[in-house]
This record gives structure tokens, sequence and C-alpha cells, in this order.
């Protein structure tokens, strides 16, 4: 297995129209899918063609153990790049699924309707864990055993387009490809990361292309994240394409995601909670035994 870099420094900083031809293009209210078949093919991979930021700046820069790639589009273009070109390397020739509206919150995969699949998946997460969104029961189910079987680390994730995707009626997952910083300036990807999940990955798949994981839809029940629908995130968002206003956390990333009047990036907004007594917003590391800092309320009533 081997990274092309040209290949990948092509697909970040592409044009969302340059991959209608790739597949059957579908027209949404949000933009458009790109279905993508793949003969006799009982498994989906999914990604986004939307960014938060734009950039041409692509730069590959070797590390004595690593290789790093900078570039702002990497989320999730880097999942595009391994669906296109690393999987088909390791004879992994799925259906492919290329959504818009991911990043605004309101992804096309939501739009896109299918029986055959047997399972989902996606290439869209920093790090090298997996999470599973709805798709995980509040005991260990089967497509969570398989997946810690081929290695995979199990996380907790916001969402991705497969959150979207319920109501095909089986299981998803999304794997971490080792970016760091998505949604800033300094976003860089590890390929030692990456090459290493597309390994477990490869795994997975062949001992589990042909298992269908079923799965029934059901509400979401994560912190705030039910209310992510309510603050009207959209492209014509103003805040959306304004890359000069800061995380109300951590001030770094780019802040876009609306919550009782100030604004979170991706990154802490995945990672927050909000104190439903005194409405503070603070990231998960300064709760105390699951006490607000300030009030003392029980924020762990979030997810009753």
């Amino acid at each position: 297995m081997k990274i092309d870099y040209k290949a990948m420094r092509k697909i970040c900083l592409a044009n969302i129209v340059d991959f209608e031809g790739l597949g059957e293009a579908n027209t949404t209210p949000d933009g458009i899918f790109v279905h993508r078949k793949s003969e006799n093919s009982k498994v989906l991979g999914v990604a986004h063609l939307d960014t938060v930021l734009t950039s041409n700046h692509f730069q590959v820069i070797n590390k004595k153990k690593d290789t790093r790639v900078y570039n702002m589009q990497l989320d999730d273009r880097l999942g595009v790049y391994t669906l296109l070109d690393l999987l088909p390397q390791v004879g992994i020739n799925c259906d492919i699924l290329l959504t818009e509206g991911e990043e605004t919150g309101n992804s096309t995969a939501q739009y896109f309707e299918s029986g055959k699949y047997n399972w989902i998946f996606s290439f869209d997460r920093r790090g090298d864990d997996a999470v599973l969104y709805s798709y995980q029961d509040n005991k260990i189910n089967e497509w969570e055993k398989a997946l810690i079987s081929s290695k995979f680390k199990i996380g907790i994730g916001s969402f991705s387009d497969i959150a979207f995707m319920e109501h095909l009626g089986v299981k998803g997952v999304n794997i971490g490809t080792g970016y760091i910083g998505e949604h800033s300036r300094n976003c860089y990807a590890s390929m030692n990361t990456l090459l290493s999940q597309v390994q477990k990955f490869k795994n997975f798949y062949e001992t589990n292309k042909d298992t269908k994981f079923p799965h029934s839809e059901r509400q979401i029940h994560y912190g705030f994240r039910e209310s992510y629908w309510d603050y009207g995130l959209t492209k014509y968002n103003p805040y959306y394409k304004d890359d000069t206003l800061g995380c109300y956390l951590c001030e770094e990333g780019v802040g876009i995601n609306s919550v009782n009047g100030v604004y979170l990036c991706d990154a802490c907004f995945a990672s927050a909670g909000i104190c439903q007594e005194c409405d503070d917003i603070f990231p998960d590391t300064d709760l105390m035994h699951g006490l607000c800092m300030d009030c003392n309320y029980n924020i762990s009533r979030l997810e009753d």
C-alpha cells in the first residue's frame, strides 16, 4: 500500500463539481450526492466533499518516524482519497457515496436510499479511533464486537454523514484518519496513522463484508447534540464562511456552531457540555464528578 501524494493533492484541491463525473450525481435541496457503484458490492463507503476552509496550500513533510500532510481541506477530502485510492490498493472495491452539506449539519446523505448494503462506513474522523454514534447500543452489540476484534478503539463522536443514514437499516462506523486540527489553518494528518487505520479496516472488511448488521433507527441522545439541528446551521449562515470568528472555548478553531449566543468550533462542540441550570458552556475536562464547576448542577442529567 503506497500513498500517492499527487492524487491526494488533486482530490484535496478539487472543486465539488469535479467529482460529479465519478458516478451517478443527484441534486437535493442541500446540494449533491454522487453514488459510485462497484460490481456486487454490499458495503458502502461515505465521504463528504464540502469543507469549512479552503486553501491551495498542500505540503508533505517527512519526519523521522512519520510523514505529515498539511492542508485545510483534509476533513474530509482525506476520506475521499482513502475511498478512491487506498482501499482499492488493498483489494477493497466498495460502493461509494460522496456527499455535500456535512459541515453545515445538512448532509445530502439523508436523501440517499438503498436496501442493498450490509453495513456502511466512513473515514471522516480525527485521530485513530472509530465512532458509532446511534449505531452503538447500551450494551456492546455484535457490530461493536466485530470492530474491537479488528483492533479498533471505540471512541465518542458528535456526528458525520453516517449519522444521517440510520434509515438504511444497517450499522455504520466512522474511522479516524489521523488528521489533527481540522477546520483550522494548521490542519495536518499523520500518514502512519492513516495507513494503520486502513490496514485494520482491511482486516475488518475481509472478515465482515458478507455479514449484514441490521439497525433500527432511533433518536440520538448525546448531551446537547440533539439540539444541534435547532441552530440553523446551513450554508446561508453568515458565520459559516467567516474564518475570522474564533471559537468561544479554544479561540483557535473556526466558530461555526451557535450555542446560547456564542460560537464553537467543531472540535470543541463535539467535546463540550452546557449546564441547564446556569447556561455555562465548558469542555468535558472542566467537569468535576459530573457537576458544573460554577453551580454544582449535575450535568449528567443532560443525557437522561
